[in-house]
């Protein structure tokens, strides 16, 4: 696989046309945008641009489609219709969609925004907590100004005091733990920085709640489990996984820590246990505050989710606004993918189900607030973890047995003895 080269180029079809990407709406520093479009099973393709009359695309090798609108303009709006179909598509490459997923995408020039950041350079994956915030669902208002508001000081100040050098991060959520994309690509990989660890999660949510059933069922929340996480990443690395009735995962020895990200919960999971509660609503609070704290000092990148650091009360139910033509469709799917679990398939609880499209799933539920938190134990935990152990976590490697060693005495530094995590636990 040939990686891309975000250089301009001049694109073949159009010689004077100079592109940075493959696809999409790029406005030219001559006047007039460029479209191009991947459609390989299509004849024809004609872009319909506000304003303007119906301009067709030319035809090029591969299946892509292009052509130069001298008339078109930053702001204008446009569709897509393949082999003169009947509904008219957006960009796939839309980098605005104003009217929804749906709708028209817009022509934007990312040129126009003026940055302001030129002297951040980010920072080092191994010091990094990743923190899950969905901004519409945060707040009432559904603005960055609103989340600033409710997010708890010490996260605020962790956020504005990291920015000391200019370093990218990309991180990937792949079910199949797939370890060659973390691997450069000189090794045959694809260049992220981690993956999520979706095993350390379920292995850990057994260990919470005993829930074992559907894709937890080949987990057993043991304790070897847990320590394998930390000293491996991922527990699959190719063994079978039954539930699935095919291997799981690839080897990952060679990974550094720094290449998985862990967590308790996250939207996803949250919202697949079908009444929304977060974590800490279905264990004891001494489970969960052991918990936490081998979660924040273990090997690898800790994430929390949004309110999870003051155990937020309102819960997280999954929801979909793609119109009334397809809500049935978004409903019906929701409850056939939840029936996996058994407690989640019975007529009772499938009834209980929240409407994915109903505006109340999303409006009466989610707003969250450090004032909605019933734990300040466990808010004082996570600032104890990070002023103990948040910038010198365990690492991967070393003799046998120095990742365990090394988590005893963290664990030990915050306040967690053995007696007392052998309790929680």
């Amino acid at each position: 696989m040939t990686a891309l080269n975000l250089s301009i180029l001049k694109h073949p079809a159009s010689p004077e046309a100079l592109r940075r990407l493959p696809i999409g709406a790029e406005p030219q520093s001559g006047g007039g945008v460029h479209f191009r479009l991947w459609a390989p099973r299509c004849r024809e393709v004609v872009v319909e641009i506000e304003g303007l009359e119906p301009a067709m695309l030319q035809s090029e090798p591969d299946g892509y489609f292009s052509a130069w609108s001298q008339l078109a303009q930053v702001g204008m709006r446009y569709l897509f219709r393949l082999d003169q179909g009947e509904t008219a598509l957006p960009d796939p490459a839309s980098r605005f969609q104003p009217e929804g997923p749906h709708g028209p995408s817009e022509i934007i020039d990312p040129e126009d925004f003026a940055w302001t950041d030129g002297a951040w350079r980010g920072v080092p994956r191994e010091r990094l907590v990743i923190y899950e915030m969905h901004i519409g669902t945060f707040t009432p208002e559904g603005s960055w100004d609103a989340a600033l508001r409710e997010l708890a000081a010490a996260v605020v100040r962790q956020v504005r005091s990291a920015g000391r050098g200019r370093t990218t991060f990309v991180v990937g959520e792949n079910e199949p733990q797939q370890a060659k994309l973390v691997r450069p690509a000189e090794r045959g990989g694809y260049g992220l920085d981690a993956l999520w660890n979706d095993d350390f999660h379920h292995s850990a949510t057994v260990a919470l709640t005993g829930r074992h059933e559907a894709y937890y069922s080949d987990y057993f929340g043991q304790p070897r489990e847990l320590v394998a996480a930390a000293k491996h990443g991922f527990l699959y690395q190719g063994q079978r996984y039954q539930w699935q009735q095919k291997p799981r995962g690839t080897p990952a020895f060679d990974l550094p820590a720094e290449c998985f990200v862990v967590f308790l919960q996250n939207h996803d999971q949250i919202a697949n246990s079908g009444t929304g509660e977060r974590c800490h609503a279905l264990t004891s609070p001494g489970r969960f505050r052991a918990m936490t704290a081998y979660l924040l000092l273990m090997p690898g990148i800790p994430m929390l989710f949004q309110g999870q650091e003051f155990a937020a009360s309102t819960p997280f139910f999954y929801f979909a606004d793609p119109g009334k033509e397809l809500s049935r469709d978004v409903r019906e799917g929701r409850r056939s993918f939840l029936a996996q679990f058994p407690s989640l398939a019975t007529g009772r609880m499938q009834d209980k189900l929240p409407d994915p499209h109903d505006i109340a799933t999303f409006a009466d539920r989610y707003w969250i607030s450090a004032s909605g938190g019933g734990m300040p134990r466990f808010t004082r935990c996570i600032a104890t973890c990070w002023r103990c152990g948040g910038r010198t976590r365990c690492s991967h490697g070393g003799p046998a047995g120095s990742t365990a060693r090394s988590l005893r005495t963290k664990l030990g530094c915050c306040g967690f003895s053995r007696r007392a995590m052998a309790t929680a636990y």
